[in-house]
């Protein structure tokens, strides 16, 4: 799964799991492109303005 496809996930399903937040941690560490990094400063906006909520493992 790459950055864009991860955050396009929590943007649709309007919640991020704490295992995908894991995967976005890895991937940019090791991801320099600008595309990937603007999709992860979105997905950070929609944190901070609710439309996209954190949750815990486990199902859904």
């Amino acid at each position: 799964m790459s950055i864009r496809e991860a955050v396009q996930q929590a943007l649709t399903k309007g919640y991020l799991t704490k295992e995908t937040e894991k995967r976005l941690h890895l991937l940019l560490q090791t991801n320099d492109e600008m595309e990937d990094f603007n999709a992860f400063i979105k997905l950070q906006l929609a944190l901070v303005t609710g439309h996209v909520r954190p949750v815990s493992g486990g199902k859904f």
